[in-house]
């Protein structure tokens, strides 16, 4: 499932962000599901944006519980985590 994550930071340098995963095929049980993180690296004062695939694993559900800066000596700044709204596989070819 595609994301597009925009970061920026209060201080020039590479930094690294991290996006943890927890999965679930209901919708309401993610205890003792296997998680994940999708981990982003990003640097200078200037917003980024980057785009990235987080794995489904075949389950209809992804929930992040948190989000983590990597790079504790810096704040992360005008943060958006943006999911693709309408995204569909790749239809097979006979």
């Amino acid at each position: 499932m595609p994301i597009q994550v925009t970061l920026m930071a209060d201080a020039s340098g590479a930094y690294e962000f991290r996006i943890p995963l927890q999965y679930s095929v209901d919708g309401s049980t993610y205890a003792n599901m296997g998680s994940s993180s999708v981990n982003i690296s990003f640097n200078g004062v200037t917003a980024q944006t980057i785009v990235t695939n987080i794995p489904t694993h075949g389950v209809g559900y992804i929930k992040i519980p948190f989000l983590t800066n990597v790079t504790a000596s810096i704040n992360v700044t005008n943060a958006t985590i943006k999911g693709a709204v309408n995204w569909n596989a790749p239809a097979a070819i006979n």
